[in-house]
């Protein structure tokens, strides 16, 4: 299945962020993957700098507050 597939039910059963990485980067490719339920959406190439600014943002959610 498509990773939009995959986030839809991952957020029905838990509490998560998702973040979408892919080649995929048009207005209605960001859209879809928001509506699916990923938090975020980062194009390939990586951009390891927006990569790790986004695992900042998420990491003390997840960690309790601890980076």
């Amino acid at each position: 299945g498509s990773g939009c597939e995959v986030i839809r039910e991952a957020k029905r059963r838990q509490h998560l962020t998702g973040v979408a990485l892919t080649a995929e980067g048009e207005e209605d490719d960001v859209r879809r993957g928001r509506d699916a339920g990923f938090d975020y959406h980062l194009t390939k190439p990586i951009d390891f700098a927006q990569l790790r600014n986004v695992l900042e943002q998420i990491a003390p959610a997840h960690n309790g507050g601890l980076a």
